[in-house]
């Protein structure tokens, strides 16, 4: 059940990592539509396309004030920057190579002796398992 949970969950991700590189490529192309760029997409703009001319008419304002210089300006910019790194940390967490945690068992003049905390966990087990006075043995699973 557990590895159909991760391969679900990874799925899943890639579709909201596709979905969302889409939405800002749709960004991309709804913002170099303009006189100046050679892109024009003419009545169909997106806007035009859902009708969002009359939303405009209700949130206009506020989109102005948003595009004017000072505090909420600012703001924008900030809480736009803020989301970039939030997403460039998500990234690096999501392919950085975890590290590998091991087990010490000895640190000495020829090296280090250390065992994989996985392997240590089974191992641990079966010696507990074959050990006199044992009634019963259980593995508690753990972060790692």
């Amino acid at each position: 059940m557990l590895p159909l949970v991760r391969v679900l969950a990874r799925l899943l991700t890639i579709a909201w990592v596709v979905l969302l590189a889409l939405a800002g490529l749709a960004l991309l192309v709804y913002c170099l539509d303009g006189p100046q760029d050679s892109l024009g997409l003419g009545s169909g703009r997106p806007d035009r396309l859902l009708h969002l001319v009359h939303v405009r008419e209700g949130v206009g304002d506020r989109l102005d004030a948003l595009g004017a210089p000072g505090g909420l300006a600012t703001l924008g910019l900030v809480g736009g920057l803020a989301t970039m790194a939030v997403g460039v940390a998500l990234l690096v967490g999501r392919f950085a190579r975890p590290r590998e945690r091991l087990l010490i068992l000895d640190d000495g003049e020829a090296g280090v002796l250390g065992v994989r905390r996985r392997a240590a966990r089974r191992l641990l087990t079966d010696l507990a398992a074959g050990a006199r006075g044992v009634r019963r043995v259980r593995s508690v699973s753990g972060s790692g």
